[in-house]
């Protein structure tokens, strides 16, 4: 397994607390069904491994920028402690390399 690979792999557990499922009700649209395109996404890349020049950044954008709205956006809020965690990890990302997200 290649250096670029294995570190695939590491951000794929490094990340692993930013890959949520949608705390939605009801779907949205209302006729949804199955994963949204993030969720669907990484667990076909990750599935299929492919080779790409780039490296995947395995994140739930949607779903941690909704988490837990109901309890507010500020300072304290799970929210908001969440995004800052991404944030954080995301300045650890070697310079190495090159990513993309989805």
């Amino acid at each position: 397994m290649s250096s670029k690979n294995q570190y695939q792999l590491e951000l794929y557990e490094s990340f692993a607390k930013f890959r949520l499922v949608r705390e939605e009700r009801s779907p949205y649209p209302p006729y949804h069904e199955g994963d949204y395109l993030e969720e669907y996404f990484i667990t076909e890349f990750f599935k299929n491994t492919p080779e790409v020049k780039k490296i995947f950044i395995p994140v739930c954008w949607t779903a941690v920028f909704n988490f837990k709205v109901k309890e507010g956006l500020g300072p304290g809020s799970p929210n908001f402690i969440l995004r800052q965690e991404l944030f954080e990890e995301l300045k650890t990302l070697s310079d190495d390399y090159s990513y993309f997200t989805v």
